[in-house]
């Protein structure tokens, strides 16, 4: 049973991913997102001296991860 509702999930997350690509759709959580500032010189926060990260949904990162690497492959493709 346990297997058989991964399949099920393992399946509706690629569907999930391409209706949001293909009709443009946003989820609500992807529209948040987090900002983590962390020093680059530890106890001395000089504001240039600071790293930003921006932390996405880790669904939403996927998505942006597996077409910016299609892209790439399509630029490679076709420029060369």
């Amino acid at each position: 049973m346990f297997e058989q509702k991964t399949s099920v999930l393992v399946r509706a997350h690629p569907t999930m991913l391409n209706y949001t690509i293909r009709f443009g759709y946003q989820l609500q959580r992807w529209r948040k997102l987090v900002n983590v500032m962390l020093e680059k010189d530890v106890c001395r926060p000089r504001i240039h001296r600071l790293r930003v990260i921006h932390i996405y949904e880790a669904d939403y990162n996927l998505l942006l991860a597996v077409k910016w690497r299609e892209t790439l492959h399509y630029m490679q493709k076709t420029i060369v």
